[in-house]
């Protein structure tokens, strides 16, 4: 019996109905699936693979939502493996995306602040924290501007950030760690080494905190304690390169407690 061509046109039209859902869900699936293998691979330290992966996802991403949560990883990604102005790119490419997303101009500043452009992180940093998303830029991005602030040597306003961003987050010790350093730099050493104790006794094995206890007895002529905390500090960091993912700020917080141990160290003649 011969089908009617208006069945076959139905049937025809049916087929491809359904292979453009398969389609479309296989997209869909897809992105999702880069997306994920490639928080696998980053979770490792393993950008290139990552970058890769997380490329593949953009290409395939069905929304903005989508394709700003990937430009964001790529970002941090790309800013770890040491390519800044493509990191600047897809974390420009995410707050373009997402006008609001404070995580992007966090991401973004953290790359200037890493290259000493600290007048473009602090623009940054200050539009996360008018972006509205309190619960994250809230205290992060006043932490971080702070750390601006004392990079470019106006320790008032980083006082104030990190006064702000301690009253936000209480229990958060690094911002103890960042307010004694700044508090070194303005000569209260007492306030400084009080609130880098304080530090040690929770998390007596982060690195940079003997960095900075090293510092201020270096500041305050005790050369000897000052070794003794960058030699620590150095061990600490080292173990943590390998047991860790590096991160671009943690490699060179590595690189300068060691140098600061090897410095001091041909100076006390050790």
């Amino acid at each position: 019996m011969q089908i009617p061509k208006i069945v076959l046109f139905f049937i025809v039209c049916a087929v491809l109905f359904v292979q453009f859902g398969l389609a479309h869900a296989q997209e869909n699936k897809d992105s999702a699936f880069w997306y994920n293998r490639a928080l696998d691979y980053e979770e490792k330290g393993d950008y290139e693979n990552a970058i890769e992966c997380y490329t593949k996802a953009i290409d395939l991403c069905p929304d903005p939502t989508c394709l700003s949560s990937n430009y964001l990883h790529r970002g941090t990604c790309n800013f770890d493996s040491g390519r800044y102005d493509q990191a600047i790119k897809d974390y420009s490419k995410a707050v373009e995306l997402n006008p609001n997303s404070d995580t992007g101009y966090v991401g973004r500043g953290n790359v200037y602040l890493f290259l000493n452009e600290y007048d473009k992180a602090l623009i940054n940093y200050t539009n996360a924290i008018e972006s509205g998303q309190k619960d994250y830029s809230g205290f992060y991005a006043f932490y971080l501007r702070s750390r601006a602030y004392y990079e470019k040597g106006e320790y008032d306003k980083a006082l104030d950030d990190i006064n702000y961003s301690l009253k936000l987050k209480p229990d958060q010790i690094y911002i103890l760690w960042v307010r004694s350093d700044i508090y070194r730099e303005m000569g209260r050493y007492k306030e400084a080494m009080a609130d880098i104790e304080k530090s040690i006794s929770i998390a007596p094995d982060f690195y940079r905190f003997y960095f900075t206890r090293g510092k201020i007895n270096e500041s305050l002529g005790e050369n000897e304690k000052a070794l003794e905390d960058y030699r620590r500090g150095c061990d600490l960091g080292i173990e943590d390169l390998v047991r860790n993912r590096p991160t671009a700020f943690g490699k060179k917080a590595i690189e300068d407690v060691c140098d600061a141990c090897e410095r001091l160290r041909k100076e006390l003649g050790k």
